[in-house]
């Protein structure tokens, strides 16, 4: 009997891994010896083989494939175990079509599995080895007693008992490697990414139930399908060409488009590795498929906030140059029709310049509520009484064959919105689906209700959060819109429509109102079959609604006032108007002068109004330093734009009122009145 400890092979290139299996085996009776490649391994393995061989796949130079082909070759009943970190199951398969007797996954977290497969192999070789010898044996014995069978019927029946325990060894081998495959079997089947192989035309052979499900099918489903059914004409086009260099040997990565048997649209990358039969023929494909559908989503929503972001901030330039070009045209107008009186018939013409002016600044500001740099007065509001407003103007502007179908929940709740704004987004919405409609009529559907939206709507709608909301949904049957149209639908000046019918800020300004009112907005529509806008609003528990301050009586007064605005005309023209009405103004459009006047006299000057963007000292520096010496001098802000000042926040920059421009002489003389008359009747 051999009492000499096993001796073990172990090829791995990393020292602590060859460092951890020697410890361990050691441990557990056995002699271990090491290589650190391939080159090495084999080496060893001609010169004294081991009992079995522990070898990694993955290796500098050439790979652990190689071992497992030479020691099929040369030493088929030595076993070897693959032990290996990759997570390509088609390498681990193709070790084991080679002929490695099973395989370990590292890290390998329990060693006392690792000894388990190692005493089943070295059985197993054993049986192996025993066969053979019996075999051999078998034959000798059966040549020497042919001339003697008829003394040897003992020796006979002593044959016939160890082939039964032949037969019952073979057995235990075949349930051995019926284990084996079934434990890579449920490997597979539990993997969250697809596995599967095709042969050269793409064919699926085999697929687990993750790579069935990227396609809504089941495993059985799908075997027997061509990759290429299921693809648009551009991934056809790159899965042929990924086909023709995994054909020359080359590996690839790369990224599909699926549509499924259920009409659903999913992203997925394929990983592929070719397969060739003992003659180098090209026989097919194994692969690795991740399914990206959510990843793209994401990508698409960022996208599209960066775009929208982008938009916002140029609308913002452009307001602000405009506001200033925009406020001498009303001051100058204003001041003409107050020279030339009403009855003057050229006031007419003035007049109308006041309004076009006016239509301008309007236009402005619904840019600026795109871009969510406008402000808004929101208060505690009863959706549906808005939207029902809205439904009921509709009703008297839609043509007949409009047919409107209204479901509004009436005890929906609260939201902290801006009335108007909600009206005027429900307006833009219904017209929208109008014009979807206007050829051939249909159904325009609205309704309100209260959802809770939880993490799986969270993860389907990114931009939305957990929690109460309420929700606003606008669908017509109209004509649908492609994807392509879908992507653009919320840009600025963006419109379908004939010249003259619109301007393209529709869809826009909805999107900026959901987005300045911290809601979310969704699209899904299909050529064809209509389109449903879903808008998503938070809701809230009541609360305070805010109190507006009355409009002055008078807008003359007397008071002593600094005023500062680098604009030439824009600084020329308030002086003229504040003069008129009894003020007394002095005017600056350099604010490093206005400064060192109101520095060398401070107690001249009841109030400050200034620009913000200006040179050298900008309009927030220059309320500081004039705090710094007057902290209780009020002060009125005007500008075209600022990203960084509304009338909500004003008063933490030492501001009293925030006022944009253009301003009319009313608006800015009513600022005035309502600052200097409050500070009058203060305590």
């Amino acid at each position: 009997m051999n009492d000499q400890p096993k001796k073990i092979l172990t090829i791995d290139d990393e020292r602590a891994v060859r460092s951890s299996l020697r410890a361990y085996l050691e441990d557990c009776g056995f002699a271990v010896a090491e290589a650190s490649n391939s080159y090495e391994g084999i080496e060893l393995l001609k010169v004294s083989p081991p009992d079995l061989v522990l070898c990694d796949l993955r290796m500098p130079e050439v790979d652990g494939l190689e071992v497992v082909k030479y020691v099929s070759q040369h030493l088929p009943e030595l076993p070897i175990i693959i032990v290996s970190g990759t997570g390509v199951i088609g390498d681990a398969v193709e070790a084991v079509r080679l002929g490695a007797w099973d395989y370990v996954l590292k890290p390998i977290e329990d060693m006392a599995l690792l000894e388990h497969i190692v005493l089943k192999a070295l059985d197993r070789a054993r049986l192996v080895a025993e066969n053979r010898r019996y075999k051999e044996h078998l034959v000798e014995e059966v040549r020497r007693q042919t001339a003697e069978i008829r003394d040897q019927a003992d020796e006979l029946e002593k044959i016939n008992a160890a082939l039964r325990q032949e037969n019952e060894e073979r057995e235990k081998a075949e349930r051995i490697i019926a284990e084996s495959e079934q434990r890579y079997r449920e490997l597979v089947d539990n993997l969250q990414e697809g596995i599967g192989s095709v042969d050269s035309n793409e064919v699926f052979l085999f697929c687990n139930p993750a790579m069935a499900k990227i396609f809504d099918m089941t495993p059985d489903e799908l075997v027997g399908h061509s990759l290429l059914e299921f693809l648009p004409e551009p991934s056809q086009t790159m899965v042929r060409t990924q086909t023709q260099e995994r054909s020359q040997g080359r590996t690839g990565t790369y990224e599909i488009e699926i549509g499924t048997t259920k009409g659903n649209t999913r992203f997925a990358v394929v990983h592929a590795r070719p397969l060739f039969d003992a003659r180098g023929k090209y026989l097919g494909a194994s692969a690795l498929i991740q399914d990206i559908t959510e990843q793209k989503k994401l990508e698409l929503h960022l996208r599209r906030a960066q775009k929208l972001e982008t938009i916002g901030t140029l609308a913002g330039g452009i307001a602000h140059d405009f506001n200033n070009i925009l406020t001498p045209i009303l001051g100058y107008a204003e001041l003409a029709i107050a020279d030339w009186g009403n009855r003057d018939r050229r006031s007419d013409s003035v007049q109308q310049i006041i309004t076009a002016a006016l239509r301008a600044r309007d236009l402005v500001r619904q840019i600026l509520l795109f871009s969510r740099q406008s402000e808004s007065s929101k208060e505690p509001t009863e959706l549906h009484m808005v939207v029902d407003e809205a439904i009921k103007l509709l009703r008297s502007t839609l043509p007949a064959q409009i047919e409107i179908i209204e479901q509004l929940d009436r005890e929906s709740g609260l939201a902290m919105a801006d009335a108007t704004q909600i009206h005027q987004m429900v307006m833009n919405l219904c017209t929208n689906a109008f014009h979807a409609m206007e050829e051939k009529g249909g159904e325009l559907a609205v309704s309100l209700s209260r959802i809770e939206v939880d993490h799986e709507m969270v993860v389907s709608s990114p931009g939305l959060k957990p929690g109460p909301y309420l929700r606003l949904t606008v669908s017509d049957s109209g004509c649908g819109m492609s994807r392509a149209l879908q992507e653009k639908v919320f840009e600025p000046f963006f419109t379908t429509k004939e010249a003259g019918r619109g301007t393209g800020l529709g869809l826009s300004l909805v999107h900026g109102i959901v987005a300045d009112h911290s809601g979310h907005i969704t699209l899904i529509s299909e050529l064809g079959k209509g389109t449903t806008f879903h808008v998503y609003l938070p809701q809230i528990e009541k609360s305070d609604r805010q109190v507006r301050v009355a409009e002055p009586h008078t807008l003359s007064g007397a008071e002593r006032i600094l005023l500062v605005d680098d604009e030439d005309q824009i600084a020329s023209m308030a002086d003229k108007i504040l003069s008129r009405l009894g003020y007394s103004v002095t005017s600056f459009t350099n604010s490093q002068e206005a400064f060192e006047r109101f520095e060398a006299r401070p107690e001249d000057f009841d109030l400050l109004i200034t620009d913000l963007n200006m040179p050298r000292i900008s309009g927030i520096t220059l309320v500081q330093k004039v705090h710094e010496l007057r902290p209780d001098l009020p002060v009125i802000a005007i500008s075209g734009f600022s990203d960084k000042i509304s009338e909500a926040n004003c008063s933490k920059f030492g501001i009293s009122h925030y006022v944009m421009k253009p301003v009319v002489t009313k608006e800015l003389v009513g600022v005035i009145r309502e600052l200097m008359d409050n500070r009058l009747i203060e305590p």
